[in-house]
């Protein structure tokens, strides 16, 4: 081989890594933020007032962490 068509090759390496790069930092740029499924107005959580957007229930919202892990009796 001689040096042209090493340094040509070379070229060809690099050219195709930094595509590649580029097209996987657009790939990453354009996908969707973390709430990209919901959909309207994000609200700031110190002016909600609907229900916990925790998912914890009511009865356990203050319970220590232990209570909120604990099966509910099944005899009750």
């Amino acid at each position: 081989m001689t040096a042209r068509t090493v340094r040509n090759t070379l070229i060809g390496l690099v050219a195709i890594v930094a595509v590649a790069g580029l097209a996987l930092l657009v790939w990453v740029w354009l996908q969707p933020g973390p709430t990209g499924f919901a959909s309207g107005k994000p609200v700031d959580l110190d002016v909600y007032h609907g229900r916990s957007p925790t998912g914890v229930p009511v009865e356990l919202a203050s319970a220590d962490l232990l209570n909120r892990g604990r099966y509910p009796d099944p005899s009750s």
